[in-house]
């Protein structure tokens, strides 16, 4: 099957952010079977390597559309690649990720999710 990487752009705000005077943005999204939500934290993404670099949305983005079957698995490679960029085990910042798959067995809406934190 072929990968499909759809990006939600627009008005979108980063959850616990609000609009100054009407309250928590809202926007209604529909997903399809594979389609994945991530929620992050900016531990992951601001992260530093030895050089000063941060990890980035970019990098991030691309372990998470890598073809799998396994949710966990993503979170997984997520957690080592990051390891591995910034040297240690030991973050500077909260890291915290939450990823929802959506799936389609037997014809029925189903979410897989899986979730890592490290502090």
């Amino acid at each position: 099957p072929q990968l499909v990487v759809r990006r939600l752009v627009g008005r979108l705000q980063p959850v616990g952010q609000f609009e100054r005077a009407g309250g928590p943005a809202e926007q209604v999204v529909s997903l399809r079977p594979g389609d994945r939500v991530a929620l992050f934290t900016d531990g992951i993404t601001d992260a530093a390597g030895p050089g000063g670099e941060p990890f980035g949305l970019a990098r991030m983005d691309d372990i998470l559309s890598r073809p799998t079957t396994c949710t966990a698995c993503s979170v997984s490679d997520l957690v080592d690649e990051l390891e591995q960029f910034t040297g240690t085990d030991r973050p500077g910042d909260d890291q915290t990720l939450v990823l929802v798959e959506m799936t389609r067995p037997n014809g029925q809406k189903v979410m897989k999710a899986a979730a890592a934190a490290r502090a």
